[in-house]
């Protein structure tokens, strides 16, 4: 890989071990960024078969507009902050934080 690559990759995985020591044992978390009206929750999937999976949920000012899950907390964290290793499962940006 190149070394702009890695540069992000590495940028990405601290961004997100940041945001998890903050985040500490929460249950449901949601991520915002200034002016702008969607917003994510990270919490426990609600759906039958995925038990043991945590959910993305997009809201928006309609409630919430779509979802995914992900295998583990991180991951679903790393969604919503835009930190993804596989950069399509993002669903924000760098921009978002906790709110």
């Amino acid at each position: 890989m190149s070394q702009r690559y890695d540069a992000m990759m590495a940028a990405r995985h601290e961004r997100l071990q940041r945001m998890l020591r903050l985040i500490g044992s929460a249950r449901a978390t949601r991520f915002s960024k200034p002016d702008c009206h969607v917003f994510y929750v990270v919490h426990p999937s609600t759906y039958q078969g995925c038990r043991g999976q945590w959910q993305v949920t997009r809201f928006d000012e309609r409630g919430p507009t779509g979802h995914h899950n992900e295998n583990t907390f991180a991951l679903a964290v790393a969604s919503a902050i835009g930190a993804h290793p596989n950069s399509y499962w993002n669903e924000g940006d760098e921009e978002y934080s906790l709110s």
